[in-house]
């Protein structure tokens, strides 16, 4: 892969981590309700779906 796509592709994923969507509003509620170390294994969970919907993306575009 090139560096400039790289950069896209990060970029990309940077902007689309902070726009609010199902997974972000799920994380906001969850850590008004119980607390953020009570919720840490859904951040976790979150991020680690996110990586790997990001990924498959990323090699089916390539």
């Amino acid at each position: 892969m090139d560096i400039p796509i790289v950069g896209a592709f990060l970029a990309y994923c940077a902007i689309n981590a902070f726009i609010p969507g199902p997974g972000n509003i799920l994380a906001l509620i969850t850590a008004a309700s119980h607390g953020w170390k009570r919720g840490l294994p859904l951040y976790l969970g979150i991020f680690c779906g996110y990586f790997v919907v990001q990924g498959i993306c990323a090699l089916l575009v390539f």
